[in-house]
């Protein structure tokens, strides 16, 4: 039969795995999880910060390619839009 002191050193002996599994878990988690799911976090935000500057660096180059072919008629249409003060960049047609 079970007695009164096997029952309380099992409850001691539960209650001491418990905190001893606890511990090794929170020191696993703080010397090596943590630090890898840190370093992968960093990895990860580089690498987009990477790919979202070359698509932006991509789309000021063709802005640029396409800005570099407008008149300036054009460029002022573009900036201001249809206003009398863009009539100025008009070039004359010249009959011959």
């Amino acid at each position: 039969m079970i007695g009164v002191t096997d029952k309380i050193s099992a409850v001691i002996g539960l209650a001491f795995g418990v905190v001893l599994t606890f511990g090794v878990y929170s020191l696993a988690n703080t010397l090596w999880l943590l630090p890898a799911a840190k370093r992968a976090g960093k990895s990860e935000l580089i690498a987009e910060q990477a790919v979202a500057d070359l698509k932006a660096e991509r789309e000021r180059r063709r802005d640029d390619a396409e800005l570099q072919g407008l008149s300036d008629y054009d460029l002022c249409v573009r900036a201001l839009g249809r206003v009398p003060d863009c009539d100025i960049f008009v070039q004359p047609v010249r009959k011959e």
